[in-house]
């Protein structure tokens, strides 16, 4: 937040994996040596404390919005045909409307969930769920290898990222039984790629290991940040303690994002893919064993929240019109927080 100073430690920037920073600087480096990028000032409406990005701030900035904006362009196109094809899959019974449109509208629930703002901003999320779409379709079409590549850079991006063996578990156990097509050998095959998911995690704990002597730091800085771990109820407990409009563990606008997106996991439970709907769980409800700090934003990697809101949107236009105002007005609160150098998520 604008105005404050936190005393970190070397180790504390453990708290942030490697594999976006380190695409932001190898994209900053090419892009220096174009002179226009070079020659681009900084904001001048930055608050005084925010810092000066110093040589190749310009480029570093640069890079970091073309990632991002380039991840959320790919995350919409997987997340339509992904929504397009699950809900074809089912067929159409009379009165469901036409997959095509429950795709558009599962990606105009991502796009106009407020916490969104951060798919664009210079934030890992939209790599992360990138990754994450991308290892979901080599898991359904059995490219073992390729999903845990995925997923092994995944888990190189955000802590979340090491989630996707959930499904890849799930998948493989079951591939035989839903594809009798399926060899025993591609079963085997996609046994074998299973320890590939954690290597992203796996090197940098080995990298914190030897540069912070402590394997985990990373681990630990988080519990730093989100404090104590209890069951799901004690992001609600915080909240109750304290509550605000918006803020860190006391925030209402985090309150509303937790419950909305608990109602949308019931329904995924039901409604999607065994491996969609539990990884969709564990990635919305750990969060909550401990503050609601950023719910909102660690939610927007549960990508089946989101077809089934496309799918409710899809057969309720009057819903969809209520989504939609009150998604639009949210993010532009958010938008305003975020541009003006305060906490948004």
């Amino acid at each position: 937040m604008a105005g404050r100073h936190v005393a970190y430690q070397p180790a504390d920037a453990t708290g942030f994996f490697p594999l976006y920073p380190c695409l932001i600087r190898g994209v900053a480096d090419g892009l220096d040596w174009i002179p226009a990028v070079r020659n681009l000032r900084v904001s001048p409406w930055k608050p005084r404390d925010a810092g000066d990005p110093g040589p190749g701030g310009p480029a570093l900035l640069l890079a970091g919005v073309l990632i991002s904006e380039g991840a959320l362009l790919g995350t919409i196109f997987l997340l339509h045909g992904r929504a397009r094809a699950t809900i074809a899959s089912k067929g159409a019974p009379a009165g469901e409307p036409p997959p095509e449109r429950v795709a558009l509208y599962s990606c105009a629930a991502l796009l106009f969930f407020p916490p969104s703002l951060f798919l664009s901003a210079i934030y890992a999320e939209s790599l992360l769920l990138l990754l994450t779409l991308l290892c979901f379709n080599f898991l359904r079409d059995r490219r073992w290898v390729a999903a845990s590549i995925a997923g092994a850079l995944a888990s190189a991006t955000k802590p979340t990222g090491l989630l996707l063996i959930v499904p890849a578990v799930l998948t493989v156990a079951r591939a035989r039984v839903g594809d009798p097509g399926t060899t025993r050998r591609s079963t085997a095959s996609g046994w074998a790629t299973l320890p590939l998911y954690p290597a992203g995690a796996a090197a940098f704990s080995l990298y914190c290991g030897r540069a912070f002597g402590d394997p985990l730091s990373w681990l630990h800085r988080q519990d730093r940040w989100r404090g104590a771990v209890s069951g799901p109820w004690r992001a609600f407990q915080r909240w109750a303690e304290h509550p605000q409009i918006h803020g860190a563990h006391g925030s209402t606008v985090e309150l509303l994002f937790a419950v909305l997106v608990l109602s949308l996991l019931v329904i995924a439970l039901w409604r999607r893919p065994p491996a969609e709907a539990i990884f969709a769980a564990f990635v919305a409800v750990p969060p909550l064993c401990s503050t609601l700090w950023s719910y909102g934003r660690l939610s927007l990697q549960a990508f089946p929240i989101f077809i089934v809101l496309g799918r409710a949107m899809a057969r309720r236009p009057s819903f969809a019109a209520i989504y939609f105002s009150l998604g639009a007005a949210g993010s532009a609160v958010l938008m305003a927080y975020f541009g003006a150098w305060y906490w948004a998520g």
